[in-house]
């Protein structure tokens, strides 16, 4: 985890894997998780 961040209800996290980025996203309300975004360089 290189990253992360709050908003209200939602959680975000950025990781760093040998692929690329990636966004995760947490809703807190409905405890659903979600693969918000995919960074590739």
């Amino acid at each position: 985890m290189t990253d992360r961040w709050f908003g209200s209800h939602q959680r975000w996290w950025k990781v760093e894997t040998e692929d690329g980025a990636y966004i995760v996203r947490l809703d807190e309300s409905t405890g659903d998780w979600e693969l918000a975004a995919v960074v590739r360089e």
